[in-house]
């Protein structure tokens, strides 16, 4: 089983967005503005988002198994046995997808909406390769794995807060 992880580039921005929503998270909090309710919880909903890109860069991946191929995407991962694969296709609009033989498409996010400059035929190949090479029977039943859903209640927590100290602190000063 090997692992075919997002293209460098994007793995990069998605560092650079990283680092730089993480510089605002550090700059918020050494600041001498001092900490109010509104700034703590503004400044947990600035590392959500940080937490949000550093999800959305660095999980999605691939895995060639012998047996099936993995994909895993930001909120789920998707076991789908070769037998079961009719082709993998490079979707001008949505990126590299695998179509079953249902006619369902599972999209491939780790090669999702990010300029390939033809790499996406590339992996396509490859992926078609590797089925090719694996087709000598099997399960054919995909399965599915739903993330936890961690990820949007760290999102909603602090954005909340956020939004309702905000709240509370106008009607505070409307009141004095």
């Amino acid at each position: 089983m090997y692992r075919i992880d997002a293209w460098w580039d994007r793995r990069l921005a998605g560092l650079l967005m990283v680092l730089a929503a993480g510089t605002s998270v550090v700059l918020a909090l050494t600041s001498d503005a001092g900490l109010t309710v509104v700034r703590v919880f503004v400044v947990l909903a600035i590392f959500c988002v940080v937490f949000w890109f550093a999800r959305m860069t660095f999980v999605p991946f691939v895995e060639v198994g012998p047996a099936a191929l993995r994909v895993r995407n930001i909120f789920e991962t998707h076991e789908i046995p070769w037998r079961a694969m009719r082709e993998v296709r490079d979707d001008p609009r949505s990126g590299v997808a695998v179509v079953l033989e249902d006619e369902q498409k599972v999209r491939i996010e780790a090669f999702a909406r990010w300029p390939s400059f033809g790499r996406h035929q590339k992996i396509v190949e490859r992926l078609e390769q590797a089925r090719r090479e694996a087709l000598e029977g099997g399960d054919t039943s995909v399965t599915v794995v739903k993330s936890s859903g961690i990820a949007e209640f760290i999102l909603f927590i602090p954005i909340a807060g956020a939004v309702v100290s905000l709240v509370v602190q106008g009607i505070w000063n409307l009141l004095s």
